[in-house]
């Protein structure tokens, strides 16, 4: 179950990472494109044209959908509880093996 549960949260880094980098991606797309834009009024008021009309970027560049972060919190979650038990089942048996190692040191 554990590891099961951190694959899906591997998994769900991946598509994190991706969005990230798409994201990125693209707002440096949007940064180029309003500075070609910028660069091509000022050309045409030079040459006494007008400039261009505003566009809307939300348009032009639709961000990426985020991945949904619930299914990570919950799989986080997860993870923290199997992570805990485990800690709890070991720490009684080594608390366990240590007193027996001591005992039988003592009996020797």
């Amino acid at each position: 179950m554990l590891m099961d549960r951190v694959d899906d949260m591997s998994q769900d880094i991946v598509k994190y990472n991706n969005y990230s980098r798409s994201l990125s991606k693209q707002q440096q797309q949007k940064h180029q494109y309003v500075q070609r834009r910028q660069q091509e009024n000022a050309q045409r008021q030079s040459r006494g044209e007008p400039p261009l009309p505003e566009e809307d970027l939300t348009k032009l560049f639709k961000p990426p959908q985020a991945p949904p972060r619930m299914d990570s919190l919950l799989i986080a979650g997860q993870i923290n509880t199997y992570s805990q038990t485990v800690k709890e089942f070991t720490s009684q048996n080594l608390g366990k093996l240590f007193m027996a190692e001591a005992l039988q040191g003592h009996g020797s």
